[in-house]
């Protein structure tokens, strides 16, 4: 620092114990170190002195704030967020978060007040600063959504809570959107400040597409910019769809499944629906929410208790680099991580207390094409980063990772998957996860992966872009067998049979059927060629009803294969209007409902199994 300070007085002695003073400010924990002169005197008199510096064990202190970007004031000194400081073991540091409008503070994450004494760790942390978040209050209208049923479309949508706002206009036509709110027949004038409003547009011909629009009238005058959605009504007795909903954009995720079905698209919006035969609209208590980037995962609802006052949580990761942690059953946020990397393609997994592990994680990685890629592990109470994000150094380096993550409660392991860092890097990864963050356990290269592991009994089975898929053990890593289904990428993950040794999956344009015998695997039956097909869903038997796997396609349809049968049998139904590829789907079991989106942006609710 340019400057001397003694840091204890002369003492006379062998093996003498001192404790020097902390260092000044911040900047002495980058340039400051002790220097100790010993000075040895021998029975003559005669005097030599050594002078040695030491050095203090530098500690790194990552600062985050959800949302990302608000400051924090560390010994009275003010730093943006997301920053890191250097800091000494022990070195005890004065930390504050100010409110900072229109952001309120909420909660430290290691549980302090608001301004409170921060013991610096031994090893690197994050310490992070959670606010409460504005509420948006835009011009024009947020969501417009159409839910479709036999001779009728139901419009429901959101009114800006902006003091402009003097009433919401809902305008349709047939043909095309409409462009003005006198560009068409107008259905409603009306309506509240932040209120949701519904309108029944019944008297419907089905097979046809009914386009909507909503416009804002404004105070003291003019109109906003319009919001659009879409409806076709059809016969719900004739066949097994029940309801379409329309999202607005492409919604190719399976949708999650809590109280009511969460879907997301390519709108940013998290959608809720009403689960059922006579479902597929708004329920009464959901305000929808729209993310800082596109979700393109199934999102996870947890009942864990892990925040007061939300009793169900979904998770998801979005374009953005951001994991989001919304209220499952009201759409409010609870919170939201720092900005990761350039993207989060998949939704974490999980470890969590309700279930049997010690302690709550997200377990994630990051698809980043010109930052190092991470596998972070994230409080699941309030998102912070926990330890430090492991970037494959014990494999050659980490890829980009594209999937989800495999838990094993057990053991308390995660295992996922990961293009290769480099020629030869390892690209399928176990870590032990721990209280302060992670422990590698295995690792293997086995070329680039895009799609996730699963765990089933003592194995992990993962499946390669070169079409190959591969078992391992899950303690030691060591492969029990592979067998390659050909050349083409898998769709996913492989998706066992729980109650037994079979393995479902789809590629490019094919859809197999596995066994694991032990030591070796083997085709159940001939591939099935398929149209495009998503991941696959197995449904296994249930009473008279035999096991069954589904997938979307790209001819349309939804397809349900009966794996009593060798080779299945297989039955479609055809969903849809226009040409739109299907999605991946979801089964509610206890609907006897298959839920799943489309390339078009409509989440269709189809009975199961078909007739």
């Amino acid at each position: 620092t340019g400057s001397i300070k003694p840091q204890i007085d002369y003492l006379v002695g062998n093996n003498v114990g001192f404790v020097t003073r902390p260092p000044e400010d911040l900047d002495t924990c980058l340039t400051g170190y002790l220097e100790i002169r010993l000075t040895a005197t021998d029975s003559a008199g005669a005097q030599t002195t050594v002078v040695q510096n030491f050095d203090p064990r530098k500690v790194a202190v990552r600062l985050e704030t959800s949302p990302s970007g608000l400051t924090l004031e560390v010994n009275s000194t003010p730093f943006v967020t997301p920053t890191t400081i250097t800091s000494w073991d022990n070195y005890v540091l004065r930390v504050n978060a100010p409110d900072q409008a229109p952001y309120a503070f909420r909660a430290w994450s290691d549980e302090g007040t608001q301004a409170h004494d921060f013991a610096t760790p031994s090893a690197a942390t994050t310490l992070g600063a959670a606010f409460g978040a504005p509420v948006s209050a835009p011009e024009a209208v947020l969501f417009l959504a159409v839910t479709s049923v036999d001779q009728q479309n139901h419009v429901e949508w959101l009114n800006p809570s902006d003091p402009s706002f003097e009433s919401a206009v809902l305008v349709f036509r047939t043909g095309r959107f409409p462009t003005t709110p006198s560009d068409g027949t107008t259905l409603f004038t009306g309506g509240v400040a932040g209120d949701k409003t519904t309108f029944d547009h019944g008297g419907l011909t089905n097979g046809v597409t009914y386009y909507y629009a909503t416009f804002v009238n404004l105070v003291p005058g003019g109109t906003s910019a319009g919001t659009f959605s879409r409806g076709r009504p059809f016969d719900t007795n004739a066949g097994p769809v029940k309801w379409a909903y329309s999202t607005g954009a492409t919604s190719l995720a399976p949708p999650g499944l809590g109280a009511s079905i969460l879907a997301v698209s390519n709108d940013r919006v998290i959608h809720a629906l009403s689960r059922g035969a006579s479902g597929g609209t708004w329920p009464s208590s959901f305000v929808p929410l729209m993310l800082g980037g596109v979700a393109q995962s199934r999102p996870p609802v947890v009942s864990a208790g892990l925040v007061a006052g939300h009793p169900a949580i979904a998770f998801m990761g979005a374009q953005d680099g951001i994991v989001y942690a919304v209220d499952a059953e009201s759409g409010a946020p609870v919170w939201q991580s720092t900005t990761l990397g350039e993207g989060v393609q998949a939704s974490p997994a999980g470890l969590f207390v309700a279930f049997g592990a010690s302690f709550d994680r997200l377990l994630l990685g990051t698809r980043n094409a010109t930052l190092p890629n991470r596998f972070y592990s994230l409080d699941a109470k309030t998102g912070f980063t926990v330890g430090v994000p492991y970037e494959g150094a014990d494999g050659g380096g980490l890829g980009i990772v594209s999937g989800g993550a495999a838990v094993d409660y057990p053991t308390s392991r995660v295992y996922f998957a990961s293009r290769a860092a480099a020629p030869g890097a390892s690209t399928v990864w176990c870590l032990e996860v721990t209280p302060g963050g992670f422990i590698h356990r295995w690792s293997q290269p086995i070329g680039d992966v895009d799609g996730s592991p699963v765990v089933r009994g003592d194995r992990v089975y993962v499946g390669g872009n070169d079409g190959v898929v591969h078992a391992f053990d899950k303690i030691t890593g060591t492969q029990a067998w592979f067998f390659s289904t050909g050349a083409q990428p898998f769709k996913g993950f492989l998706f066992p049979d729980r109650g037994g040794d079979d393995l479902y999956v789809a590629t490019t344009s094919r859809v197999f059927g596995l066994s694991d015998n032990g030591t070796s695997a083997s085709l159940n039956w001939s591939a099935l060629p398929a149209p495009s097909p998503s991941i696959v869903l197995f449904a296994p038997s249930v009473g008279a009803v035999p096991a069954r796997l589904y997938f979307g396609g790209g001819d349309r349809k939804l397809h349900e294969l009966d794996l009593s049968r060798s080779p299945p049998t297989e039955k479609t139904v055809l969903l849809g209007g226009t040409a739109a590829a299907i999605g991946s789907p979801t089964l509610d079991a206890a609907n006897g409902l298959i839920y799943v989106g489309s390339e078009a942006g409509i989440i269709y609710a189809v009975a199961v199994p078909l007739p």
